[in-house]
């Protein structure tokens, strides 16, 4: 026994000893100064927001469901008595939340506080992923990672970003212990878990778990495989993901009539989605594109006045927004290549903001919020900031603004190198699952995109630009390496 303690102790200081575990130790600090303070900024800075939220709040939902979850035992939306069951967002978020009041009574700050220590883990998990990279690349993730400032926005508001992103970064940990250098089906099992949970957080993987399943079971069946191994796996993923996501649609189905895995359909696809697909095409405002399906489709409508419930009126949008979008190809190809750089380079303004005072966090609101599409009109919003003095937040706006780009960019060429890197099978099937969580998220996201969706899948843009820097480093190495002359 005190043979076992004293190598424990001799491992644990040795690990200590190690410099990119030292120089972790010190960047995980600073990390954590940086989270405190922004914190402490956006309880005393903004408080409770226009929205009267706390925050960087401005959904209504999830902090609704909790707090009734909470006081009345039921996950429902609504002021009580007026409360309905609720199908309208994934449903985990609402159960931490909830089961934190439970456990410390009912504060706002209480989400803004877990989701900034989701935030903080999911560092140190980034950190000893990218130590299988190579030895300082866990430091490289980190850094990466953390550099975007939306983080800092999305941990300091009450929504379910930063839990979906603590999930996925355990999934994509246990994703690397199961394929290393042989298939580990235990380390699989608790993939597949993680993998379920962040479905349940937000619905971002929902249809990536139907690819998944339905290429696995292709390539098993049509390879003639006889690997009972990756048939149980196969299995496990099935049971522990789809199993519950059948089971939870047939409770949306039971209380709306609607299967759907979330209720948010109708309302993106009819308010948002549609609209703007026809404002593209008309080149017309998205409010008067919005209007305009309304007078056609909804207001004096014989067929829609006539229809019994929500549940079929619901159904009624789908089905017209589906038209109009059918109507409107090219221009809902226009409006969804628009919103690449939207999703990429989008800069959370509020942020670096909160260092400044009232007076001048006004003014920087009124220059940056003004919208414009043109390159003239982002010019002139620089200029602006200089003039009146913004110095640091119009250098910072510009190096977050490259950062972007080069992490955008290098992410997408680091997982192809992943995969043409990897030295067996496994390591293959690894790299191209990193590549599907990540395709998926980007193809479902720029539907209708924004900064904060960004947090998906920021720890797989952070593992592949480390991974494209390391392979560039060494191009580099190869090119300038001067040959050794024998004399």
């Amino acid at each position: 026994m005190l043979h076992t303690i004293k190598s424990m102790k001799n491992k644990l200081l040795a690990n200590l000893l190690k410099p990119e575990n030292q120089m972790f130790f010190v960047l995980i600090i600073i990390q954590l100064i940086i989270q405190i303070y922004f914190y402490n900024r956006t309880i005393s800075q903004i408080g409770i927001n226009e929205h009267g939220l706390l925050g960087f709040t401005t959904e209504y939902h999830y902090e609704n469901v909790a707090f009734n979850y909470f006081a009345y035992n039921q996950f429902a939306s609504g002021e009580y008595p007026n409360i309905t069951t609720s199908t309208y967002r994934a449903p985990l978020w609402p159960f931490i939340l909830s089961s934190a009041y439970k456990i410390f009574g009912y504060d706002m700050k209480i989400g803004l506080i877990i989701n900034n220590i989701f935030l903080f883990i999911c560092s140190i998990i980034l950190f000893l992923i990218g130590k299988k990279i190579s030895r300082y690349s866990g430091i490289l993730c980190v850094i990466i990672f953390f550099l975007d400032p939306i983080l800092i926005e999305r941990a300091n508001s009450n929504q379910s970003e930063i839990s979906y992103l603590f999930l996925i970064t355990i999934c994509i940990y246990f994703l690397f212990l199961s394929f290393i250098d042989t298939f580990k089906i235990k380390y699989f099992i608790i993939f597949s878990v993680f993998f379920a949970l962040s479905t349940f957080t937000r619905p971002v993987t929902l249809y990536a778990t139907y690819a998944f399943a339905a290429v696995s079971i292709c390539y098993y069946l049509f390879k003639g495989l006889k690997n009972k191994t990756l048939l149980y796996a196969i299995i496990i993923f099935i049971a522990i993901n789809i199993i519950p996501i059948e089971i939870w649609k047939m409770r949306n189905a039971s209380i709306s009539g609607n299967n759907d895995f979330v209720g948010m359909k109708t309302v993106h696809v009819f308010n948002f989605l549609a609209p703007r697909a026809l404002a593209t095409t008309l080149g017309v405002d998205d409010q008067i594109a919005s209007d305009l399906m309304h007078d056609r489709f909804i207001i004096n409508n014989k067929h829609y006045e006539a229809l019994q419930n929500e549940t079929e009126r619901n159904k009624y949008k789908q089905n017209v927004a589906t038209k109009v979008l059918i109507e409107n190809i090219p221009g809902f190809t226009k409006h969804y290549f628009k919103q690449v750089p939207r999703l990429f380079l989008s800069f959370p303004i509020k942020v670096p903001a909160l260092l400044y005072s009232e007076e001048d966090k006004r003014k920087i609101y009124k220059i940056l919020k003004t919208r414009t599409l043109n390159i003239k009109g982002k010019l002139i919003k620089l200029i602006d900031l200089f003039n009146n003095g913004f110095i640091f937040y119009l250098f910072y706006a510009i190096s977050i603004k490259i950062f972007f780009f080069l992490n955008a960019f290098l992410s997408l060429i680091g997982l192809p190198f992943m995969f043409l890197k990897s030295k067996n099978l496994y390591q293959k099937i690894n790299a191209i699952i990193l590549i599907a969580i990540y395709a998926n998220g980007v193809l479902i996201t720029c539907l209708w995109s924004a900064a904060r969706y960004r947090v998906h899948f920021m720890t797989i843009m952070a593992i592949g630009s480390v991974f494209a820097l390391l392979n560039i480093y060494k191009l580099f190495q190869q090119h300038y390496r001067k040959p050794v002359q024998i004399h």
